[in-house]
């Protein structure tokens, strides 16, 4: 954990450092920012109320919160730009209480070196994980994910290829791929891929399970970033990964599948709405399987899916 905390805390303190320097380059009145950077708050709500309702219903109340953050340098021949992608929601139920419905965190920087004008070889670092406990709802007192468990660091080789100013496309045939699961208890239960504990005929455990797997593999992430129509700007991400030395070697050239796609839609200065999808694919991750009559009858791979549409507040700088 020490390890880790201290990567994210060097990633936080290079974007400081960004922004440092990016705020002394403004102040060179007679000279041309190499630097851009831009960010995004978002608070959306929705709220429903019954009174003596005949039809039945129950009161509820959603709120979600986005920051997406960027900054980027650009001259002749280098170039970086990192990004800091946050969100965080609850829902509040008369029936349930408080529950969480969203969380992620979410930082990326790439570093590039211009061979010519629309290829880079580039060094790209991505971390993801997430803020607080996530639970098996409606029991709220089974953990199935936790801050960095899991947790996703990516650090690839590679060449970045911008055909468009919009689109970017990164192949890496070197990436190596970290998957950490700091609860132990997760651990245990061999969740995210990572290797489970192993027992005696008493059920004591032998041997703890591991918190942390490696993989090395091909990398391929692309970018899309564009204001289609006035007032219309969508933004999708695509990655796939790999690895090369799984220890089944049937599942060496199967791609793990993350894509995530925002259309947001601008009203004014103030207002705005999203729609948002997360497509996720990994097939060492396994999920309950349900029969017709909810009953779990077992576990495996299935692709995951997250969606979210939202109306409200949007401050941008």
């Amino acid at each position: 954990m020490k390890r880790i905390f201290s990567i994210f805390l060097a990633s936080v303190f290079i974007i400081v450092l960004q922004l440092n320097l990016s705020a002394e380059e403004n102040h060179e009145a007679d000279t041309v920012s190499n630097w851009k950077s831009a960010g995004n708050f978002r608070l959306t709500f929705n709220q429903i109320g019954y009174s003596n309702w005949a039809q039945g219903g129950e009161n509820s109340f959603t709120g979600n919160s986005n920051f997406d953050y960027s900054l980027q340098y650009t001259d002749e021949k280098l170039s970086s730009i990192t990004t800091l992608n946050t969100a965080y929601g609850i829902i509040l139920t008369s029936e349930d209480g408080m529950r969480k419905n969203d969380d992620k965190l979410q930082m990326s920087s790439k570093l590039g070196y211009t061979i010519s004008k629309k290829m880079k070889y580039t060094v790209l670092f991505d971390l993801k994980s997430q803020f607080s406990p996530g639970y098996k709802y409606p029991n709220d007192s089974v953990i199935v994910s936790n801050f960095f468990a899991p947790g996703y660091l990516t650090l690839s080789f590679g060449t970045d290829w911008n055909p468009m100013e919009y689109l970017s496309v990164l192949l890496s045939p070197a990436s190596g791929r970290f998957t950490v699961v700091s609860d132990q208890d997760l651990a245990n239960a061999g969740k995210f891929g990572v290797e489970p504990a192993t027992y005696d005929t008493a059920g004591n455990i032998i041997s703890p399970g591991q918190k942390f797997k490696g993989e090395f593999g091909m990398n391929f992430v692309v970018n899309f970033k564009k204001d289609v129509v006035k007032n219309v700007n969508v933004t999708s991400k695509l990655e796939l990964h790999n690895n090369y030395f799984a220890p089944d070697p049937s599942n060496r050239w199967n791609f793990d599948v993350d894509m995530e796609t925002k259309l947001n839609f601008t009203i004014n200065k103030y207002l705005s709405s999203l729609f948002y999808i997360h497509l996720l694919y990994d097939d060492d991750v396994l999920v309950s399987l349900y029969d017709d009559e909810g009953v779990e009858t077992g576990k495996g791979p299935r692709v995951q899916i997250k969606e979210h549409i939202g109306f409200g507040l949007s401050f941008k700088f």
